[in-house]
């Protein structure tokens, strides 16, 4: 009975794995400065390019919706590059949304919402539409014209893992027969 649970249990431990374990997600959210003010700090002009990279765990979203955070706690993480600036997610410091975040709410586009020294901040909506200000608050807005992600694939280990598992429970098992003859 004893080798019977164990086994229940195992089987069960690579189910779950499989069906809550969460896929790295690396990105590319990519605009284009449709106006720009004059002296912009960006040294943004029309038809300047605006890029977001970076990677973030699926785990909170759920088909495909949700709001993933980048906090200093997370292992999720993206570079602004724009103009003359270079933020990280590491730069925000709550002025807008709490935390900087990508909200994905069924648009063809994420949001996306970061602010840097309570001035200097983007923000965009879903319909790929973002703005964003210099500590002159002069502002450059745009459209992002491109999301794309890359899920990566789920690693060895993980079936390495779970094979594993499989291969103590047989042990256990062969065990509890020896010992019971």
């Amino acid at each position: 009975m004893r080798i019977f649970s164990q086994s229940i249990a195992a089987l069960t431990l690579l189910l779950s794995i499989g069906t809550t374990q969460a896929a790295l997600v690396n990105f590319t959210l990519t605009g284009e400065a449709v106006y720009a003010d004059a002296g912009n700090d960006f040294g943004l002009s029309s038809g300047s390019i605006v890029t977001v990279e970076g990677s973030f765990d699926d785990s909170v979203l759920t088909g495909g919706l949700g709001t993933v955070e980048f906090s200093s706690g997370s292992a999720n993480s993206f570079t602004i590059y724009a103009g003359n600036y270079t933020y990280s997610n590491a730069d925000d410091d709550s002025f807008l949304s709490g935390f900087p975040q990508l909200r994905f709410e069924g648009a063809p586009l994420p949001y996306l919402d970061f602010g840097h020294n309570g001035v200097t901040g983007f923000t965009s909506d879903g319909a790929g539409f973002f703005d964003a200000y210099d500590a002159s608050f002069q502002a450059v807005s745009g459209v992002w014209t491109e999301y794309d992600a890359t899920v990566v694939p789920v690693p060895a280990a993980v079936w390495l893992l779970g094979s594993g598992l499989m291969g103590l429970v047989g042990v256990a098992r062969r065990r509890q027969a020896a010992s019971s003859k």
